[in-house]
């Protein structure tokens, strides 16, 4: 619990902005407002952010789909 925010953005927004990948929900309490942030199904390649050290540097996400019995393919 904070008394102040020493930052401009919302504990929201800069949870949203960082949580894009979660594996469970992120519930986020602020002002008597309460936000709950999900992972949306992101495809192979997806950008998830962009390198703040190289400006064409890019994270991206690297998955494959898996069946209950193991892999498939």
């Amino acid at each position: 619990m904070l008394d102040e925010w020493p930052s401009e953005k919302s504990l929201k927004d800069i949870a949203q902005y960082w949580c894009v990948a979660v594996e469970v929900p992120v519930v986020v309490k602020e002002g008597g407002e309460e936000t709950t942030i999900r992972a949306e199904r992101l495809i192979d390649g997806t950008v998830l952010a962009h390198s703040r050290v190289d400006p064409e540097a890019r994270f991206l996400l690297r998955a494959f789909d898996i069946d209950r019995d193991g892999v498939e393919g």
